[in-house]
């Protein structure tokens, strides 16, 4: 299952460009996966693996009103609603999504019977949340969600992608956050963020990054409490996007360049002269 779910932007070239059932398990990724796992990959195996790795990946399929993708549904395991079916909390919407094809083919009008007060919490965390996310990322890339429960937890998800398979790259942002607006106070916002960048020309280079930040928010009225969370969200995001712009200027400046070897290990320049090479062969004899 890890070679499986591993082969990112493999399954999202899929995914993004075939249409039909018949065109996925012709592909040339299917027949790569067949040597992983042999006679194990039937169909039932391959639509089970496509839904896990849609949710655990968090997929944004536009929706049918989002050709140019202003409007995508986020595909996870919060928004799930069982039978291939995912609810859009800021549309108010259900979702059909289509395994096979990667794409949205049904929707209709839904609404989460969620407490009153839970309710009002999440639709200014909701807003809150789409105002930073509309400021920071890229347009019509990804979405964001705010969910509830009656127990009083929020949780909001931040998906955008970046496919470029033409030039053979890829990349995603995806985050987590849950904080529990069941009493006034400070309350711990805890989160998990990742991101992944591919690039397969002639290789297969990935940079995968993994973070779980947390901090403390205050618990007050809907509305402030909402821009508490945004704010939190905003300022652990920038810290973690800074520290990766730091990393990339030293891992050109310092680990790419510790890495070179100048020298051979005996601390002499290599002889390019093939008759000295020719000698030590036949010493060697």
């Amino acid at each position: 299952m890890e070679a499986v779910v591993s082969t990112q932007s493999t399954w999202e070239a899929v995914v993004s460009t075939q249409s039909t059932w018949e065109a996925v398990v012709s592909t040339q990724s299917t027949w790569d996966l067949r040597k992983l796992v042999g006679s194990a990959l039937t169909g039932d195996f391959l639509q089970d693996t496509l839904r896990d790795y849609n949710k655990a990946s968090f997929q944004v399929p536009k929706t049918k009103k989002g050709g140019d993708g202003s409007s995508r549904v986020l595909i996870s395991s919060v928004s799930d609603r069982g039978e291939d079916k995912y609810f859009d909390p800021e549309s108010n919407k259900l979702y059909t999504f289509n395994v096979k094809t990667g794409q949205v083919t049904a929707e209709e009008d839904a609404k989460e019977d969620l407490d009153g007060e839970v309710e009002e919490y999440r639709a200014a965390a909701q807003a809150a949340v789409r105002g930073y996310y509309d400021s920071v990322y890229e347009a019509n890339k990804g979405t964001c969600a705010v969910f509830g429960n009656d127990e009083g937890t929020l949780t909001a998800v931040i998906s955008s992608k970046n496919l470029n398979l033409a030039n053979f790259w890829s990349g995603g942002w995806y985050s987590f956050w849950k904080v529990s607006v069941a009493k006034q106070g400070e309350a711990e916002l805890s989160g998990q963020v990742r991101s992944n960048v591919h690039y397969f020309e002639d290789g297969n280079v990935q940079l995968n990054t993994s973070y779980k930040p947390t901090k403390t928010v205050t618990v007050s009225d809907p509305e402030s409490t909402g821009k508490a969370i945004a704010d939190a969200i905003t300022k652990l995001e920038m810290d973690l996007h800074r520290n990766l712009e730091a990393y990339y200027v030293k891992l050109h400046d310092h680990t790419f360049k510790a890495m070179r070897r100048f020298r051979p290990k005996t601390g002499t320049n290599f002889d390019w002269k093939s008759a000295s090479h020719k000698i030590a062969r036949e010493i060697g004899k």
